[in-house]
């Protein structure tokens, strides 16, 4: 077992010769399940990830600096897609982006060094042009609530313009709004 560094995370272990699959999947059918390292949607239809503070992210208060919590979501956000099977990079090279244009937060409680925290997100709405997604932060040790948030992604041509979702991303989306849907109705 091979050890490597990981941003701000204590060292993450990876079995030497593993490879990640290429076999295509339908956008539909993506959410699966990852190491919680890496994030894992759950039957809900809500992605969640582990994540801890580093030092580096703390500001002369001994708290979390409120930029910071900008990137835990972004980090989760990015995760998701990943885990999605959408991939930023190829997105960006068809001559498209996808793009953050609305993130609302509501600060509930300060993380401070070490804490270990988890980070969830599911899709509130979809719409031709927009995906809104809601997130919050809950710290592990306690249970309680960080911080609430809504962010909304757009795509983009070329020209940064905003466009219509592509018909395979907006499937992937819907699909996950409906479990969120059908597991609140559960409960």
């Amino acid at each position: 077992m091979i050890l490597k560094p990981s941003a701000c995370r204590a060292f993450e272990a990876r079995k030497p010769g593993r490879r990640l699959s290429t076999k295509r999947v339908k956008a539909s059918d993506r959410a699966s399940s990852l190491p919680h390292e890496h994030g894992a949607f759950s039957p809900d239809g809500i992605f969640r990830i582990t994540q801890r503070v580093c030092d580096f992210q703390l500001d002369q208060f001994g708290v979390v600096n409120n930029s910071v919590y900008c990137n835990y979501l972004e980090h989760c956000r990015s995760e998701a897609f990943h885990a999605l099977g959408f991939n930023v990079h190829e997105t960006a090279r068809q001559g498209k982006a996808l793009a953050l244009s609305q993130l609302n937060m509501a600060y509930k409680l300060p993380l401070r060094s070490r804490d270990t925290f988890e980070v969830r997100m599911w899709v509130e709405r979809v719409t031709g042009a927009r995906i809104a997604l809601g997130q919050d932060i809950f710290l592990q040790a306690t249970g309680e609530q960080v911080l609430t948030a809504e962010a909304v992604i757009v795509w983009l041509d070329n020209r940064y313009k905003p466009v219509r979702l592509p018909p395979e991303e907006r499937a992937a989306f819907q699909k996950l709004y409906e479990q969120r849907i059908q597991s609140l109705a559960r409960t």
